[in-house]
């Protein structure tokens, strides 16, 4: 049986960005932003029209995004962002990311 559920209420908790020591072949500064939201997924009414499907079960979530930037705005193609059941593992996942951006934007500032 497939766990059928409502988000009762999304909370923005926390926005950070972070820029590099690179720019790319347009001279822009590369770096990236990074938001984190709480979500509280409640039991569906029996009678639900329509239901959440993607919680294993009620309780409190966070939904971590990364996004490039250039010179300080939204830069190339979303991410769809990843969801976890504990805040610090969703803001060791934006670490991670950021950590992962500014490898690849040295990379990038080498082949500028």
């Amino acid at each position: 049986m497939t766990y059928r559920s409502h988000i009762a209420k999304i909370e923005h908790t926390w926005n950070g960005s972070q820029t590099f020591d690179h720019k790319d072949s347009r001279g822009r500064t590369i770096g990236a932003v990074a938001s984190l939201d709480r979500y509280t997924v409640v039991d569906a009414p029996a009678d639900a029209i329509s239901a959440n499907v993607g919680y294993p079960h009620a309780g409190t979530y966070y939904h971590a995004e990364v996004q490039a930037t250039r010179d300080g705005k939204r830069y190339g193609a979303s991410q769809g962002g990843k969801t976890f059941e504990d805040e610090t593992a969703a803001l060791g996942y934006i670490s991670e990311r950021f950590a992962a951006s500014e490898k690849a934007a040295a990379k990038k500032a080498l082949k500028s």
